[in-house]
């Protein structure tokens, strides 16, 4: 459609009513497209993982990579039969992004009393009382880490009083227990 403008000076333009279209770079659209969507998915990943400004740098990158699951924990249970009590601990770890760094996750202690020596007589029962130890940990680490996850059992002051064969018998009623327990085993006699 044509349209005639009249000037004051009686001047007659003729105008092209048809609309311009702007032909720009496609590209350059998309690009501002998909930065303000990561922009916007940052901030939904900064509001829902309750990230501050001050805790901004590592530990924000390293959620951000846990939540993409680009990094594993890791899990290690120590097993302290001292002579009073036995005490668990299980231990979940990652390696830090920046730096290599292991950060502790999370920790888990529980103990339960009398120690392993107190079964001098009865090594079977040394080895029951630490099931619920044992049950305790396995609770906190996911049953498809058992069996790359060290679990360490260390026997100390309690089973050096008793005589050495029947702390041997103790330890070896350990061994079998923590062996079918899934986990990888390591005890020793300190």
């Amino acid at each position: 459609m044509k349209l005639f403008l009249k000037t004051e000076n009686d001047d007659i333009f003729e105008v092209d009513t048809k609309p311009r279209i702007k032909k720009g770079h496609p590209g350059k659209r998309y690009f501002v497209v998909v930065v303000l969507l990561g922009i916007l998915f940052l901030g939904y990943i900064a509001i829902a993982y309750d990230l501050k400004p001050v805790h901004l740098g590592s530990k924000a990158i390293d959620t951000l990579a846990f939540s993409f699951n680009l990094q594993k924990p890791f899990y290690v249970v120590v097993i302290d039969a001292g002579s009073t009590g036995s005490r668990a601990l299980a231990f979940s770890f990652h390696e830090s992004i920046l730096g290599g760094n292991l950060v502790l996750d999370d920790e888990l202690y529980t103990d339960i009393k009398p120690g392993v020596s107190a079964y001098a007589e009865r090594p079977k029962d040394a080895a029951k009382s630490l099931t619920v130890l044992l049950d305790k940990v396995k609770g906190v680490i996911p049953q498809v880490e058992w069996q790359h996850t060290p679990l360490s059992m260390k026997a100390t002051a309690g089973l050096r009083l008793l005589p050495g064969h029947k702390a041997q018998e103790i330890l070896q009623e350990c061994r079998k227990m923590f062996e079918d327990s899934g986990f990888q085993v390591c005890i020793q006699y300190l």
